[in-house]
């Protein structure tokens, strides 16, 4: 947004909450998919692997279905943008440090793959260096990036630059 990152913030929070209300609708679908499965087949356990990120088990339980669920590991870490968006889903105050946080964290992610990182990898060292960013660092970033024509031309690299000048191992 050149630079002005209260107004790209604005359009993230709208792109996110567009995001969550079509996977409410998704999973709605889905839920009932799955009591209807469940009800043709009540003699039967039935196994679903889905993300941690959907809250499909809470609506099943609700619904009086018996369910269990199980993580290969722990602790669960999300990316910031599912982060920014589970608390929008369920109504968990955020900061906007985390909607700042959540637009840079996957061009972090991005050079962090390219310099050949497996994707968890690279996602859980973007998210613990964008953390550490706050909003007025963020804002900075990207005045520097919208008023240099060369950091324009190479974005992902100029923030690298400027986190690398700033002390930030990446």
């Amino acid at each position: 947004m050149n630079g002005k990152l209260e107004e790209a913030c604005n359009k993230a929070l709208e792109f996110y909450q567009l995001e969550v209300e079509i996977d409410k609708k998704r999973e709605a679908s889905f839920v009932e998919q799955l009591i209807e499965l469940y009800e043709e087949n009540e003699d039967k356990e039935i196994l679903v692997l889905y993300g941690a990120a959907h809250p499909i088990y809470y609506e099943l339980k609700r619904r009086g279905i018996n369910v269990k669920r199980e993580f290969p590991y722990l602790p669960l870490i999300f990316p910031l943008p599912t982060e920014l968006e589970r608390k929008l889903r369920f109504g968990i105050p955020y900061t906007k440090d985390l909607v700042a946080q959540a637009i840079i964290v996957s061009a972090v992610e991005t050079y962090l793959r390219d310099l050949g990182m497996s994707s968890i990898e690279a996602m859980r060292k973007s998210n613990r260096i964008v953390r550490k960013l706050s909003y007025d660092e963020i804002k900075d970033l990207s005045k520097y990036i919208s008023e240099n024509s060369l950091a324009r031309k190479m974005p992902i690299e100029a923030m690298v630059v400027w986190l690398k000048k700033r002390g930030y191992e990446i």
